[in-house]
C-alpha cells in the first residue's frame, strides 16, 4: 500500500528570524496608516483595505493587538504589509482575504503570538515572532508561514504555499537577512 508510505508534510531547515520592530518602520507607512492601540473588527464586521501596487507596497502599522472576532473579515487588493507590534487573534470563521484579480500579496508580520480558531481562511505571508496556534479545525493559509517558537495544529489544517513578494521583503530586510520559508508541502 503505497499510502502508507507517502509523507503529507515536511518542515523545512531550521532558519534564523531577524528581530522585527514594527516601530522602526513608521516613516514606511503614510499618515492615517498607523493604529495606535488595537484593531478590533466585532462579529460579523467587515474591512477593505486598499492597498499599492508590487512597485509601492502600502505598509500598515498597529501598534497593539489585531482582533477579528467570530464571522469577521479583512480583505483587500493590492500588495502591502500589516506590521503588528502586538499578537493577532482570529475567532470562529475570521477571514483575511485577498480579492485581487490578478496577483495582490499581504505581508503580515506579527511581533507577538498568532492565534486561530476553527474555519479560518487567511490570504498572506506570515512571519510571527512568538508562536503560531490553531486550534479546533478546517484552517487555510495560502501564503507561507514562519514562527520564532512554536507552530502547533490541532487538526485540519490546510497551507497552499505562495511565496513571499520581494518588494514587500526587501522593505524590512536586505536580500542576506530575509527569512527564508518554512514550507509544510505535499510530496
Amino acid at each position: 500500500d503505497v499510502s502508507s508510505t507517502v509523507t503529507t508534510y515536511s518542515l523545512g531547515p531550521v532558519v534564523t528570524i531577524p528581530a522585527f520592530n514594527p516601530t522602526a518602520f513608521t516613516s514606511l507607512a503614510q499618515p492615517g496608516n498607523i493604529y495606535n492601540g488595537d484593531y478590533k473588527l466585532n462579529s460579523s464586521q467587515n474591512a477593505n483595505f486598499t492597498l499599492g501596487d508590487s512597485a509601492h507596497p502600502r505598509i500598515i502599522i498597529i501598534n497593539g493587538n489585531l482582533i477579528l472576532n467570530s464571522s469577521s473579515k479583512i480583505t483587500y487588493t493590492g500588495y502591502g504589509a500589516i506590521l503588528v507590534n502586538g499578537n493577532v487573534s482570529c475567532s470562529s470563521s475570521a477571514n483575511i482575504i485577498n480579492q485581487s484579480l490578478i496577483g495582490g500579496s499581504l505581508g503580515l508580520y506579527v511581533t507577538g503570538n498568532f492565534n486561530l480558531l476553527s474555519n479560518c481562511e487567511i490570504d498572506a505571508n506570515i512571519l510571527v515572532e512568538g508562536s503560531f496556534a490553531s486550534s479546533v479545525s478546517s484552517v487555510i493559509i495560502k501564503g507561507s508561514l514562519i514562527a520564532n517558537n512554536n507552530i502547533s495544529f490541532v487538526s485540519s489544517v490546510h497551507i497552499y504555499y505562495k511565496p513571499s513578494v520581494v518588494s514587500i521583503t526587501q522593505l524590512f530586510w536586505s536580500t542576506s537577512t530575509r527569512p527564508s520559508d518554512v514550507r509544510y508541502y505535499l510530496e
